[in-house]
């Protein structure tokens, strides 16, 4: 079942890595505190990694998985590789690719294909230009040096535009 494999891993990521952390009775070392916390993280993507290999085509566990490892991990490449994965499946979510292409914005030295990526989707359409998605575009416009007859018009959220 995708929602036991869901609450097992939500569980050692999130609620036992932070009662790891707050434990200070049993563990007066921060240091020792917080290695019991990633060893929660780990687990916690255990469960993730092992209820994919039971449900390969599960999008909400590969998108689970993915905010794991942008939230817990910080690991920005492999949320984007697991939010990629979770727009391929049969029940994909709308704004999976949207995360996915945030994700590689995040990943020097890919900031040519997290454009891409991201440009593509502001050219579907107005149901896809989110403030965040016109944010990052633009930030990236500017890293890239894409000359200004070829960047976005649309105004920053908030501008005077």
């Amino acid at each position: 079942s995708i929602l036991s494999w869901d609450m097992s891993a939500w569980h050692m990521a999130y609620n036992a890595s932070q009662a790891a952390l707050d434990d200070k009775k049993r563990q007066p070392s921060a240091i020792l505190r917080q290695r019991a916390q990633q060893q929660y993280f780990d687990l916690g993507k255990k469960f993730y990694l092992d209820g994919l290999r039971s449900n390969p085509d599960s999008g909400a566990l590969w998108e689970k998985l993915a905010i794991l490892e942008r939230d817990k991990f910080q690991d920005h490449a492999a949320a984007a590789h697991a939010f990629a994965e979770a727009a391929s499946k049969p029940d994909a979510r709308p704004y999976e690719r949207r995360f996915a292409a945030y994700e590689l914005a995040q990943i020097p030295g890919r900031e040519r294909d997290a454009y891409e990526k991201l440009k593509a989707l502001y050219d579907e359409g107005p149901t896809q230009r989110y403030p965040t998605l016109i944010h990052d575009i633009k930030v990236l416009e500017e890293k890239l040096g894409i000359p200004a007859d070829q960047r976005i018009m649309d105004a920053e959220p908030g501008s005077a535009h």
